[in-house]
């Protein structure tokens, strides 16, 4: 089975790697970069609400990341058919769109 669900809230949390297709919901959390980046990637649904990221964001493959409210203090790329949706959220650092990844600012 390559599927997953996953819920954090009120965390700090090192890296997230979600893979095949599994699903993360992040809340009211940081990732301090501690273990790496945040890496969304094959066909992985993944959602942070009011978080912030001091690490790179990457995602790849049919990955969809959702920020809402979030800082991210590091790159983002989104490669492949990737996709990342930005809601009310700052980006400090380089934006990359390699092949048909995608980087879409929403209201």
């Amino acid at each position: 089975m390559n599927e997953a669900r996953l819920d954090i809230s009120d965390c700090t949390f090192g890296e997230l790697n979600a893979l095949m297709e599994s699903e993360a919901i992040v809340r009211n959390s940081t990732c301090d970069g501690s273990g790496g980046y945040i890496l969304v990637a094959n066909k992985t649904k993944v959602s942070m609400v009011n978080c912030t990221l001091n690490c790179p964001v990457v995602a790849t493959d049919e990955g969809k990341l959702v920020l809402n409210h979030c800082r991210v203090n590091g790159d983002t790329s989104a490669s492949d058919n990737a996709v990342i949706i930005l809601q009310e959220t700052i980006l400090n650092g380089r934006r990359q769109q390699l092949g048909n990844g995608r980087i879409v600012e929403e209201s």
